[in-house]
């Protein structure tokens, strides 16, 4: 809730207090993240994901230097809807198995989060580009610095999905289960992705493109990359 309030506090210009609150909400969500990994270590719980993404992109939003508050509200409205999927929509009710007793499964999924993460501050920062008044910013800064967050992204992901495929041969025998749906949908965002550096380097797109392009790569990472880690609606045990 530290993180809503910080995206309401933002929309008052109230920057120094929703920046307390971003760093509050960074410092439970670290909290809880490690006590979640340490609940049942040295086995690895399946779809936390969604909690370390939120982690990781708020130590983005709380440590990032913004260009001007409209792209300070949007970062920390993406952090408050990130919270509150994460929070409402569990999928972390499943034991752990012993085959997640390996450090590859918990690269595959801490690499993982911190990649979706990187996708979704290059959306924001193209976002907030798109949506200022033209030559406010230029566009040559804003590009270096969604094109920067890509690039962190990709190689997470990248790095993410090697560990992966490590965890499967160590685990199943095989490094592709291909009758697991979260395979084909990670490959999809790492083709998505591998296209989009490709076009955005070699500029053969205008960059008001590329930036929906990035735009557009936020939700394609939150639909194949994020939604297979979330469940039904389930409020939290302190809800009535």
């Amino acid at each position: 809730m530290a993180h809503c309030i910080a995206a309401l506090s933002s929309f008052f210009s109230a920057n120094k207090l929703a920046e307390s609150f971003v760093g509050l909400g960074f410092l439970l969500a670290g909290i809880s993240c490690i006590l979640r990994l340490m609940k049942w270590h040295p086995l690895l719980a399946l779809y936390q994901a969604p909690y370390f993404a939120v982690w990781a992109f708020a130590g983005i939003c709380l440590f990032r230097s913004f260009t001007d508050n409209r792209e300070r509200r949007l970062f920390f409205v993406m952090l408050a809807a990130l919270s509150l999927l994460a929070l409402f929509f569990p999928k972390d009710h499943y034991l752990p198995f012993l085959r997640t007793r390996t450090i590859f499964a918990f690269l595959f999924m801490l690499l993982g989060a911190g990649a979706r993460a990187c996708f979704f501050a290059a959306a924001g920062v193209a976002g907030a580009w798109l949506i200022s008044p033209e030559g406010e910013h230029p566009a040559k800064i804003a590009k270096a610095s969604w094109r920067k967050w890509t690039v962190w992204g990709f190689a997470l992901f990248t790095a993410s999905m090697f560990s992966g495929e490590l965890w499967s041969y160590l685990g199943w025998g095989a490094p592709i289960v291909w009758e697991d749906p979260a395979v084909i949908a990670g490959m999809v965002v790492w083709f998505y992705y591998a296209l989009f550096l490709h076009l955005d380097l070699l500029r053969f797109f205008e960059t008001h493109r590329i930036a929906w392009a990035a735009v557009f790569g936020a939700v394609i990472a939150f639909v194949f990359a994020c939604l297979p880690d979330m469940g039904r609606f389930f409020p939290p045990t302190w809800m009535p």
